[in-house]
């Protein structure tokens, strides 16, 4: 006789598998001791003070976006369109180094900015995380800044990539912030939402949803597939090009 496959509730990351004349496990306390680990993330993302440098890019080290503005590419992370390209304005002096790209007219690639490129030209956008707990129906929302942010997990250990999933026309977008830890073994997945404009123009803050410690093999059936399969005509993950 085969073993039952019971399928996996909010709480649980995998099914689990119970053999014949077995107990089904009660697997909440598990699920508690999660959520005792990712509200003291929150706890600690709201007391962070931590801030990251300013990175200093030279030129020659960027390549033609468009006819404006240069990119710095780097590595991706499950698909080649979630990255951590950085984007700067074209310099005017050979000498000179390469500034961030925060214009009205390139929202994608100003947001992804905020979050993989530090600069003082936004590190005191706000943000509000809601974190959602492995205890079923409880989140946590804290107040920080996403430049505070994206430095405590930084110092976590974790590598920041970001896939665009939606742009408007009114510039209105969702952005995937997958923040991948390796040697830990786990992603932090974050969806922000923001008015860009509203955010490059006024400093207005983003909001976000996260959920914390993904197990890295769950990641890409999870928050990736799943959403693909929802929606297979939308054109998720590609920036618009522009002049």
């Amino acid at each position: 006789m085969l073993g039952l496959l019971l399928p996996a509730a909010a709480w649980a990351d995998e099914p689990v598998t119970v053999k014949p004349g077995e107990v089904i496990p009660d697997v909440k306390p598990l699920a508690s001791e999660r959520s005792a680990r990712e509200e003291a993330f929150a706890e600690a993302v709201q007391d962070s003070t931590l801030r990251r440098e300013m990175t200093v890019v030279a030129p020659d080290w960027l390549e033609a976006h468009t006819d404006s503005i240069m990119k710095l590419s780097g590595s991706f992370y499950l698909r080649p369109e979630i990255t951590d390209t950085r984007y700067y304005l074209q310099p005017t002096d050979s000498t000179d180094s390469a500034m961030a790209v925060w214009l009205a007219d390139y929202p994608a690639e100003s947001i992804a900015n905020l979050i993989v490129t530090p600069d003082t030209l936004y590190r005191d956008i706000p943000m509000e995380l809601t974190i959602v707990l492995h205890d079923y129906g409880k989140q946590k929302t804290v107040k920080t800044t996403v430049d505070r942010f994206m430095a405590y997990c930084e110092s976590e250990g974790c590598k920041p990539y970001w896939g665009l999933e939606q742009l408007n026309d009114d510039g209105t977008l969702q952005m995937a912030l997958f923040l991948h830890n390796p040697e830990a073994g786990f992603d932090h997945v974050v969806k922000l939402n923001c008015s860009a404009l509203d955010v490059i123009g006024s400093g207005a803050g983003v909001k976000a949803r996260a959920n914390l410690y993904i197990p890295m093999d769950n990641v890409d059936d999870i928050f990736i597939k799943m959403d693909e399969q929802k929606d297979k005509n939308k054109a998720r993950w590609i920036v618009p090009k522009r002049k």
